[in-house]
């Protein structure tokens, strides 16, 4: 009677179950009950102001194209960093695109005494590509046919243009000549004149070795160091442009090619001839990545020697 007398009024209601509250073995499930309550709300909220749930829907669709379109094909490159996207690159110009003929390099045969590879790239599509050579001081010019093929670019339009030239006499200089005809405009194109030299059979060789050569201030430096010397080729071993494999990436291979063409060069005039490796930061960080997945390096650079001999990728 004492318990009873200090109640006043009527005795609480339990609290109905709602069913919105999951439960497991008596066990209330909160996460799961507030995301139900959580979703209940935005159906109720929907159905009460659904004009404003499309617009609100629409606008985050058309942020998200925006997002989508200004990061789309995006380059990430280190040493030094850059990351430029579709986008982006619409505000830096090709650097071929003003000049037909563009990159001319040369690489190293399997027998360098006797042979050159020479490489050239074009912005335009060819129906024939030769290249002019002779020996410095001679007039009479020779001609070697060139392999061609499109880089896999999807910006802007790209052909590589390369040629095993053979039966050179050893320690020589020769001038080269690029040229292709345009398929547009049916004329030829034809490039400067650049020389270069074959090795010597017998005597004194000298070449550059080394790797992580970017294309920075710093990495242009020891290029014009090592040029100094009169090296007759040299030897990258790997971690070039730093261009990570990334196909999007061709801008940092453009502006390396140019600055082998500007520094790595003999105080006489010769271009060096090159012999590349691919590193980890060619094949995309990835030490154990198989040759057949190295997209740039194979579908847009004729530069790399694998297992001794030069593919024309």
């Amino acid at each position: 009677e004492e318990e009873l007398s200090d109640f006043d009024g009527e005795k609480p209601k339990e609290k109905k179950k709602s069913k919105m509250d999951w439960t497991y073995k008596g066990i209330k499930l909160w996460i799961v009950t507030e995301s139900r309550k959580y979703v209940h709300s935005i159906r109720n909220g929907t159905k009460r102001r659904w004009k404003t749930m499309i617009v609100v829907n629409l606008i985050l669709l058309a942020i998200s194209f925006v997002i989508g379109g200004l990061t789309m094909d995006t380059c990430f490159c280190i040493e030094p960093v850059e990351i430029t996207t579709r986008f982006s690159r619409l505000f830096s110009p090709d650097p071929c695109e003003a000049r037909p003929i563009c990159h001319a390099y040369f690489t190293l045969a399997e027998n360098p005494t006797t042979e050159i590879i020479a490489n050239f790239q074009s912005s335009r599509e060819p129906t024939r590509g030769w290249i002019d050579y002779r020996i410095e001081g001679t007039s009479t010019w020779n001609t070697a046919e060139t392999t061609f093929f499109r880089a896999a670019m999807t910006e802007v339009t790209r052909w590589v243009h390369w040629s095993d030239i053979s039966q050179l006499e050893p320690g020589t200089v020769y001038e080269f000549r690029f040229n292709f005809r345009n398929l547009e405009s049916d004329q030829d194109e034809t490039s400067d004149i650049y020389k270069t030299r074959t090795i010597p059979s017998s005597g004194n060789v000298t070449f550059l070795s080394g790797g992580d050569m970017s294309s920075n201030d710093r990495g242009n430096f020891l290029s014009r160091m090592g040029a100094s010397h009169s090296p007759h080729f040299a030897v990258v071993a790997g971690d070039v442009g730093y261009a990570n494999g990334f196909i999007e990436c061709y801008r940092r291979w453009d502006k390396w090619l140019n600055d082998w063409e500007n520094y790595m060069k003999t105080p006489e005039g010769y271009q060096i001839i090159m012999t590349l490796g691919i590193g980890n930061h060619e094949a995309g960080g990835d030490f154990d990545r198989p040759r057949f997945n190295l997209k740039f390096n194979l579908k847009i650079l004729n530069l790399f020697e694998i297992e001794n001999l030069h593919f024309p990728f």
